[in-house]
């Protein structure tokens, strides 16, 4: 089984997630992404929310260990979670086509996540009373 390990931002507003949808990719993940040599998860975090949607990271916390089904070359993702604070105005980036904030109510609006954010992180979220 091919496995990636990937850092995550969960970034909240008005009760709302945000992930993004990278070009040729036809579901929404959460922003961020893999560690390069020798970087910290926040390190991580701080470049990937740089590149991927040109803001800063002004706080993160540990939310928690999470692991699903894997879309892409992969079968199976491990992911750290962070909720995660930022500042300036969300511009994607090359490789981001689109951004989006949903609520429980992202089936109806026909939004497809990745199964990590699916069956794992946004029913936690809902749980914790964070998005509705």
């Amino acid at each position: 089984m091919k496995e990636v390990y990937k850092v995550g931002a969960i970034i909240i507003k008005d009760k709302k997630l945000l992930v993004v949808k990278e070009r040729g990719v036809d579901v929404f993940i959460s922003v961020g992404g893999r560690p390069k040599k020798s970087e910290t998860p926040v390190e991580t975090l701080t470049r990937e929310l740089k590149e991927e949607l040109n803001v800063e990271l002004t706080y993160a916390k540990p939310f928690g260990k999470f692991s699903a089904e894997a879309i892409g070359n992969y079968d199976w993702i491990n992911m750290d979670a962070y909720f995660v604070e930022v500042a300036g105005e969300i511009k994607p980036s090359s490789e981001i086509e689109d951004f989006y904030w949903v609520g429980k109510d992202y089936k109806q609006k026909n939004i497809r996540l990745a199964p990590l954010l699916e069956k794992v992180i946004v029913p936690k979220l809902i749980q914790m009373r964070l998005i509705e």
